[in-house]
């Protein structure tokens, strides 16, 4: 780690859960347990995780997580009373009311953290994994550029026939207002130094790892980014506009955006500038074809619990 300061940095790293019991337990709190070990003396770390809907114990092992830490838990359950979200890539009513839905839920747990308080949050998207000093990368860019107000990860596919590819194009706008989602031309539209893999007569975008510089950006996300705590008091996502895209060689209209972009617009108003850091990697397992949540076949099984907020800071 490069980065020097003279006071301890109070990070709240903030993560949404469903159904995520076995990640949190195999990989998240051991990640984050070895991280804080590594940072004793340097890094402050609170949890905030929003947990609604889930058909394992997700909440549970969140809650003897944070039992010793600082952290708040905001968990709910409404059963077969909705609520739940149907994982999909599609561009049906069902996808544009998910932006919708992540918005809100986005905006819920921001709500949660008291930013005066923070120097950064840290976002973490739940599954992935890191390839990478992510979160010691984050810091340090953001410690030395001061006009920096969001830092992104290079979040990529493995074991899949999209193995390589940047994952999250939904979030990503490019400087020149070009995406990166299913393109059917060349990659002259695509930052430089930025490559491509044909699959599906589609070119995929990728961030070689060994990308010489950052990547300045109108929005992205990328599985996981620290923002200036600062720029997040009393912000609220929205969703609202119309997204085009090519897929297959046709432009197609979503009559919704990415959550994420409506933060990154918010941050470049507020006269900062947002990166993509080619050498913070952050992996994704994922499948050809979407997989619905558990929660859409056991809803009517799932027991109703309460809304409430465990926890301490």
């Amino acid at each position: 780690m490069m980065y020097h300061s003279s006071r301890m940095l109070k990070i709240a790293v903030q993560i949404l859960i469903k159904d995520n019991r076995k990640y949190l337990a195999d990989y998240f709190f051991p990640y984050f347990n070895s991280l804080e070990k590594k940072l004793k003396y340097r890094v402050k770390l609170s949890y905030f995780f929003l947990e609604n809907d889930s058909c394992d114990e997700s909440h549970r092992v969140i809650e003897r997580f944070i039992k010793s830490r600082s952290g708040l838990l905001k968990t709910s359950a409404k059963g077969s009373q909705g609520g739940g979200m149907q994982k999909s890539a599609s561009v049906s009513p069902e996808a544009r009311a998910k932006m919708y839905k992540m918005a809100t839920i986005r905006t819920e747990i921001n709500n949660l953290i008291p930013h005066d308080e923070f120097d950064y949050i840290y976002f973490v998207d739940s599954d992935i994994k890191f390839e990478a000093p992510v979160f010691e990368n984050f810091i340090e860019i953001l410690e030395q550029q001061q006009d920096i107000g969001q830092v992104t990860a290079n979040g990529i596919i493995r074991n899949s026939t999209w193995e390589g590819l940047y994952y999250d194009t939904w979030a990503c706008e490019f400087s020149n207002g070009g995406t990166p989602h299913g393109h059917s031309r060349s990659i002259d539209t695509f930052p430089r130094g930025c490559t491509s893999k044909m699959i599906k007569n589609v070119y995929g975008f990728m961030i070689p790892i060994n990308h010489p510089c950052r990547i300045k950006v109108n929005a992205a996300y990328g599985g996981a980014a620290m923002v200036r705590s600062h720029l997040m008091k009393d912000f609220v996502y929205d969703a609202g506009g119309v997204f085009k895209f090519c897929n297959v060689g046709k432009v197609k209209t979503r009559g919704a955006t990415c959550e994420h972009k409506s933060l990154c617009k918010h941050i470049l108003e507020k006269d900062y500038k947002i990166l993509i850091d080619p050498a913070s990697v952050c992996t994704w397992k994922r499948e050809p074809d979407p997989v619905e949540r558990r929660y859409m076949m056991l809803k009517d099984q799932l027991p109703v619990r309460s809304e409430q907020i465990v926890g301490k800071l």
